[in-house]
């Protein structure tokens, strides 16, 4: 057998296993939080089954009160989905994710569109800096996913705090 130790620091594993504790993230319980955006961009998911990544609209909100202060949640919501009945590709989640955007009020209603990709990478950047910009908070309710059921987080803008 190889000897690990000496092809590793182990000096140095053990000090960031050590402060990994640290690092961890609590689950975050189904509920309403204040929050604030913290991250807003454009990104992809993993391609799986030999299929190409999709886009996905990926947001980051830091609680701003309560028991879990400080902690992330994370609205991941891909925009192109595959339709169950025809097996092609839909725009479906593109426009639920538009309606998301459009109930943080962060733009007036007719600004949130879909021109194209590069269009929209700006749309989300945009979001993230007027946000951080004007202080702005919401009042959202969370709904925990549940992976080993294959159910995903759920986010409702119930208010901007800020208007």
């Amino acid at each position: 057998m190889t000897d690990f130790n000496n092809l590793f620091n182990v000096a140095t594993l053990k000090q960031q296993v050590a402060e990994a504790k640290n690092n961890e993230y609590p689950e975050i319980p189904s509920g309403k939080y204040e929050v604030k955006i913290v991250k807003a961009e454009l990104g992809e998911t993993k391609p799986k089954d030999n299929q190409d990544p999709k886009p996905m609209c990926k947001i980051q909100f830091k609680i701003l009160d309560g028991e879990y202060k400080d902690n992330l949640l994370f609205y991941n919501k891909p925009l192109i989905g595959i339709s169950k009945e025809t097996g092609e590709l839909t725009a479906l989640p593109l426009h639920y994710n538009n309606e998301f955007l459009k109930a943080l009020k962060v733009f007036d209603e007719e600004e949130i569109v879909f021109e194209d990709f590069n269009q929209y990478k700006d749309l989300l950047l945009d979001i993230a800096e007027v946000s951080e910009t004007d202080n702005l908070s919401w009042l959202i309710e969370y709904k925990a996913g549940d992976q080993a059921k294959g159910t995903y987080p759920d986010f409702k803008v119930k208010r901007c705090l800020n208007m």
